[in-house]
């Protein structure tokens, strides 16, 4: 008497128009089954914060393996004020600068070695490190800072909260954003 084991039937890939479909979550959360079925099944790239949990990645990539799931990173921005000093943007007077629309995140200093350092290394390689993401999506990569602090967005001094123009900057800083952006 023998008994066969079922052959499981492998996941299809997904069809080529799923693969040029893209979708972004910001938040850093559980997904809800619902979620999870829908970008498995609608998606061939899903960008999320590096703290979207484990198990919902998981049931992602059992749902779909061919998907693939990068972590979110924005190196302009960080909501923590406990890094070296030199890893912050400062304005003129030496204040520490914050994005206005999200008041508690600080500009980071994309001049920084020791920054640009930090994210490729601590941020990107030890969050990829045996995890289910297969990429990296940075954010805020901008050609010129200079439209963004007088038009788009809301620099602030981190003290104070008073509104920041590009005079409030060193103007090498402002004119070399763009050589800084890709350095």
């Amino acid at each position: 008497d023998s008994t066969t084991t079922p052959t499981p039937t492998p996941t299809p890939a997904p069809s080529t128009s799923t693969l040029n479909n893209a979708i972004i979550d910001y938040s850093d959360s559980h997904l809800t089954s619902n979620q999870i079925s829908n970008i498995a099944n609608n998606y061939g790239l899903f960008v999320c914060d590096f703290k979207m949990s484990s198990a919902s990645l998981a049931a992602i990539k059992a749902i779909n393996p061919n998907i693939l799931i990068y972590g979110y990173i924005d190196p302009l921005s960080q909501w923590t004020n406990s890094y070296p000093e030199n890893y912050y943007v400062h304005d003129l007077a030496g204040q520490r600068v914050t994005f206005g629309s999200y008041s508690s995140d600080y500009a980071m200093n994309i001049t920084s070695l020791s920054w640009m350092s930090y994210v490729s290394t601590n941020l990107i390689n030890n969050q990829l490190s045996g995890s289910y993401y297969t990429g990296i999506y940075l954010d805020d990569i901008w050609s010129s800072l200079n439209n963004y602090v007088n038009y788009y967005y809301q620099f602030n001094d981190a003290n104070t909260g008073v509104q920041l123009t590009s005079s409030n900057f060193d103007s090498s800083y402002v004119n070399n954003w763009q050589t800084n952006m890709v350095t």
